[in-house]
């Protein structure tokens, strides 16, 4: 079979069986700020949530987002979401509307973009907001193709302690008449005919978790498929992640897939990848649902994945193409500690590097500690520049790890240098980074 690689997503799907208006689903009057539990993506800097109790609008009362005197760093914030859209005539106008005030002395924009299908975005506009008094903000534009919208509130500030803006609601329309409204559910009966063809029987096979070879009919029809990507239906659940992991599997046994990319952070998983190559020493496994419990990545069942990691290292053991795993989320902000627990594990301990090789097994240790003793120096001193060099040109290193995990690791220094000089908030481009380090991945680890 032609398929190469295997791609790990987690992406999000409606399934809902109860009734639910968009005003409510998509939280447009931002009144689940409260119970955190709106979906508005959030990336914030120097800046507090709060409702103001002091104001009140048609009897609601607003929410505020104001610089935190407690931070030290300018005033920054991201609110965005992206909504699917109900079903429309081609050419019905979609208008969005953000009912808003501010006090702000930097830049704030609201900004609209639909997206059609394949995530490609079709159009984009945006508008300043900068009015001290109640304004409603609108954008427009004529519905084609279109599947979604992505609606972004964005902010630069200072450290000015009077800084505010206050948002009342979000207002979408389609050929004048607003969807708040609507059922998110609701389908007419050409669309579920629709639906119905496509999910036949013959696309259907039962769910497991301990029998791989129930994928073999799907990896059939996706033989001539370079990536696949999975998704689920909600983070943490226990059932889809085992059914993906016997995914994984069958595909690596049956479709010749060769790089499993999984959405944690690049510099938390880089270091499982020596881990499956056999590099790191066998009990290193069991760190991993400590490390991952640091990073607070508790939608993923870590004995889950170090089970998965184990049979990655065992098949590789024995095979000649050798699978490899990479993240592809962006940087975790604990970089420069991730950092050197990579090189604490492919440096390791003194059991390890006697499988070497070497003819004085004694002068391979002293070596492996002058080598971590330096590897850690440049560590602490942030001296990433002169320590891609070393590991470049070090023949310790280059026998232990091998060309492409060192072009790995250099990536993922590189990449990380550049967003510091640009002092880019990596949360803002998140998707761009994400789909740069997949492809980055497979230009790396898969042959042409």
């Amino acid at each position: 079979m032609k398929t190469i690689s295997c791609i790990v997503l987690s992406l999000l799907f409606f399934s809902q069986t109860f009734s639910q208006t968009y005003g409510e689903k998509y939280d447009l009057e931002f009144k689940r700020f409260n119970t955190c539990t709106s979906g508005w993506a959030e990336f914030q800097r120097g800046t507090a949530l709060s409702f103001d109790s002091m104001m009140s609008l048609n009897g609601k009362i607003p929410i505020k987002i104001s610089y935190n005197t407690m931070d030290s760093v300018p005033m920054k914030f991201n609110l965005n979401f992206v909504i699917p859209l109900p079903q429309y005539k081609r050419g019905e106008v979609c208008t969005v509307t953000v009912n808003q005030k501010s006090n702000l002395p930097g830049k704030a924009y609201f900004a609209l973009s639909s997206i059609d299908e394949n995530a490609n975005i079709v159009f984009h506009d945006s508008v300043w907001l900068n009015n001290t008094q109640w304004e409603s903000k609108l954008l427009s534009f004529k519905l084609n193709n279109e599947k979604g919208i992505r609606i972004s509130i964005n902010y630069r500030g200072n450290k000015d302690s009077l800084q505010s803006l206050w948002l009342d609601k979000v207002a979408i329309s389609i050929g004048g008449k607003d969807i708040a409204q609507l059922d998110v559910n609701r389908v007419d009966k050409e669309s579920a005919l629709e639906t119905s063809e496509v999910f036949n029987k013959e696309h259907i096979i039962p769910l497991s978790t301990e029998n791989n070879n129930c994928f073999l009919p799907i990896l059939e029809q996706l033989k001539d498929t370079r990536i696949i990507g999975l998704g689920e239906c909600t983070h943490g659940s226990r059932e889809t992640k085992a059914a993906f992991n016997e995914f994984v599997k069958s595909a690596i046994q049956n479709s010749k897939v060769r790089l499993v990319m999984i959405e944690l952070p690049m510099n938390i998983l880089i270091q499982y990848n020596l881990y499956i190559q056999g590099i790191t020493y066998d009990n290193y496994i069991t760190q991993v649902d400590r490390l991952l419990s640091d990073a607070r990545y508790f939608r993923y069942d870590t004995k889950m994945l170090a089970e998965l990691l184990d049979w990655l290292r065992t098949y590789n053991s024995t095979s000649e193409s050798k699978v490899y795993l990479c993240g592809f989320d962006v940087i975790h902000r604990s970089y420069a500690f991730s950092l050197t627990r990579y090189t604490g594990a492919f440096l390791g301990p003194k059991e390890f590097f006697s499988k070497l090789n070497a003819p004085e097994p004694t002068v391979v240790e002293k070596n492996k500690e002058t080598l971590k003793e330096k590897l850690n120096k440049l560590l602490w001193e942030h001296n990433y520049i002169e320590l891609i060099c070393m590991m470049e040109n070090n023949t310790l290193a280059q026998k232990i790890l091998g060309k492409k995990n060192i072009e790995e690791y250099k990536y993922l220094v590189d990449d990380y240098l550049g967003q510091q000089a640009l002092g880019k908030d990596i949360y803002e481009a998140r998707e761009f980074l994400m789909a740069k380090n997949i492809q980055r991945a497979i230009d790396l680890f898969l042959e042409k």
